[in-house]
């Protein structure tokens, strides 16, 4: 403040004394004879202040002036100097609080935030004094960057000190329901389900139930799986689902129940009877025992056919053979008579395709067990030669014939003592011998 007066005879020198309440006075210096200005310089500033003057000579002083008073003005706006100690800590999965030393002449902050430590954005503006903020609505388990600039209106302070914190994994609860399931029939074994996937699971448990009301678990699926084919069901059957999700704190509550129904079952051809065979468990003259695979589940029956010396004109012999059967004997017929057979399988009025025909000849003789008391055949199962026990003084006629009926190996003569066999197949033979006194036939196992 500057001050000035007018000057006064004889004086030798002014006092000039100051006060901040206009009634205290303190002399704040002394200026020279005929000085009338004073700078009164270091003031603080927006402050009021009163003056008061009085000349002196060696005679003594005057009394004071007039008083006179100013008012310093406010300082002048610079930006503020940079904020220091940001501090950044995890308060929650969504949430970091921050924390600053506070500056002066500042009139707020601004508080960035960056996820990667480079692109900073703002996120908002505080008031003047104040250095906290609570960062809320993030996202867990992330890691954030801060950074805070004061301002005022004379501009902005540098950035701060960079702090980090990372929200923590958000708190395990139960999942919520799964909704929207759906089931869709695809065919007479299976229907689909698909449904509305849930955050924060690690599975879903399914359950059927054949009545709405008692539920059984039939399978767990992954996380974020949400369709399941629920396969080898009953045609023609209404079935009832739900779902639940799950992870590691429980299961939800179940979403809403859905129905489906499997078609009836497709129209499938029979499937045809195979291998067409003889019984080789005996022979039995004026008979032929047929054997075959049933290979048909569905079927109602069995139809057999026979044609008598030709592979054509087939009659049906056995047209009501019940379900699952695979022999039939035909009887009687004439020994050595060759006989074509074929069989099929029947469901209702539908047929399945002829099996292999077979062809036979009716045996001669009937199959009797090889333990007679006067000849001896052995070994029996054979593998190399039929070793014989006979009369050594008789003529013998010894036929081998096989299943079919067909001689396969023939001896005339003086009892031999064995037969050789390793040139047949494996299977079962009938070996025939007579002499002038008697027959007798022995069922052959051929290894």
């Amino acid at each position: 403040i500057n001050l000035v007066w007018e000057d006064v005879a004889t004086e030798t020198g002014y006092e000039v004394e100051r006060s901040t309440d206009g009634k205290a006075f303190t002399k704040i210096t002394d200026v020279s004879a005929n000085v009338v200005t004073f700078e009164d310089k270091g003031l603080p500033a927006s402050t009021k202040f009163f003056y008061r003057v009085r000349a002196k000579n060696s005679a003594g002083n005057s009394d004071y002036s007039n008083t006179a008073e100013a008012t310093t003005t406010a300082p002048p706006v610079v930006a503020p100097t940079i904020p220091t100690n940001l501090k950044a800590t995890t308060q929650s999965s969504s949430q970091i609080n921050l924390v600053w030393d506070d500056v002066a002449t500042e009139t707020g902050y601004e508080v960035e935030r960056s996820t990667d430590g480079k692109s900073f954005t703002k996120i908002t503006d505080v008031s003047a004094n104040i250095v906290t903020l609570e960062d809320k609505g993030l996202p867990a388990s992330t890691k954030f960057f801060y950074r805070v600039r004061a301002k005022n209106s004379a501009g902005n302070s540098d950035y701060s000190n960079t702090a980090e914190a990372t929200t923590t994994a958000p708190p395990v609860v139960a999942p919520t329901i799964p909704t929207n399931l759906k089931a869709t029939t695809q065919s007479s074994s299976q229907i689909n389900l698909a449904w509305d996937d849930v955050a924060t699971e690690t599975g879903y448990e399914v359950e059927r139930s054949t009545d709405g009301k008692s539920f059984a678990k039939i399978t767990d699926v992954s996380a974020n799986v949400v369709t399941f084919e629920d396969k080898g069901l009953s045609a023609s059957t209404k079935f009832f689902y739900r779902v639940r999700a799950k992870n590691s704190a429980g299961n939800s509550d179940y979403s809403n129940t859905a129905e489906a129904t499997t078609t009836a079952p497709p129209v499938t051809s029979i499937l045809t009877p195979t291998n067409l065979r003889l019984s080789s468990i005996s022979l039995v003259i004026n008979e032929l025992s047929l054997v075959w695979d049933d290979k048909a589940t569905d079927e109602t029956g069995y139809e057999v056919s026979r044609s008598t010396n030709t592979n054509s004109n087939f009659e049906v012999i056995k047209a009501d053979l019940p379900a699952n059967s695979s022999a039939f004997t035909d009887k009687p017929v004439r020994s050595g008579n060759k006989y074509f057979y074929r069989v099929r399988a029947i469901r209702n009025a539908s047929f399945s395709e002829y099996s292999n025909v077979l062809e036979a000849i009716a045996p001669l003789v009937s199959s009797v067990l090889p333990n007679q008391n006067d000849w001896i055949v052995f070994p029996n199962p054979v593998s190399e030669a039929i070793n014989l026990e006979l009369d050594e003084n008789k003529d013998y006629n010894i036929v081998l014939y096989n299943f079919q009926g067909f001689p396969v190996k023939e001896f005339n003569g003086r009892s031999p003592k064995n037969i050789l066999v390793t040139d047949l197949p494996s299977g079962s033979y009938i070996l025939k011998i007579d002499n002038t006194t008697q027959s007798k036939s022995f069922k052959i196992i051929k290894q």
